[in-house]
């Protein structure tokens, strides 16, 4: 098994924008605020490809290997970059278009509870975070689930992300089911911030 962060071209940010959306289809988060699986499945499938052509160019993409077969990705972001995810970056990368699309597959109650959960999300990420880099997302394809490649993968950046400078790995999850392997990574809990329909975890890890 090995780690691989590369520059992906628009067709390889589909196909990872297809297998996050699978792997995130049943996510307790996502299930609770669209209920329609193909709604789900186009909303999760346009905001994962607007948010990986700006990963693209200000993140980091780690493509994760079996011998030669890529299996899964995670993505990553500077904690303390003050622009993340923005509407200026991703109208420069062009997904305007999947915004566009993202909105259009969206109730208006299932927006309202995206935008509690993003308001909630930004105040905590407004706090500074030095030297911290933050993990985005974790996706496998569906022949090598349970097969702790995608586990041991975050263990392999642990070091990369060290090497590049950075003392923490940030992350939150608002998935049940994610917590005990984050507590088997070495997270640990920062704030837990409840929502009318659920709560968010924050996680914390010193690079050692």
């Amino acid at each position: 098994m090995s780690i691989k962060q590369d520059i992906l071209t628009l067709e390889e940010l589909k196909e990872m924008a297809s297998v996050m959306s699978n792997a995130f289809m049943n996510h307790e988060n996502f299930v609770k605020v669209i209920k329609n699986p193909k709604r789900r499945k186009n909303v999760l499938y346009n905001l994962f490809l607007l948010m990986y052509k700006v990963i693209n160019v200000h993140g980091y993409i780690i493509r994760v290997y079996k011998e030669d077969n890529i299996c899964g990705y995670i993505t990553f972001m500077d904690a303390n970059d003050p622009y993340q995810i923005s509407v200026t970056r991703v109208f420069r990368t062009k997904g305007l278009g999947n915004f566009i699309l993202f909105l259009f597959n969206l109730r208006y109650s299932s927006l309202k509870k995206l935008l509690q959960y993003n308001k909630v999300y930004n105040q905590y990420h407004l706090r500074e975070f030095p030297s911290s880099v933050h993990l985005f997302s974790v996706g496998v394809k569906d022949e090598y689930k349970g097969k702790r490649i995608m586990s041991n993968a975050i263990r392999e950046t642990f070091s990369y992300f060290k090497d590049l400078g950075f003392d923490h790995m940030i992350l939150e999850t608002s998935d049940q089911t994610n917590i005990h392997l984050y507590h088997k990574l070495g997270f640990e809990i920062d704030e837990i911030i409840k929502l009318k329909y659920g709560q968010i975890y924050f996680y914390t890890k010193k690079l050692d």
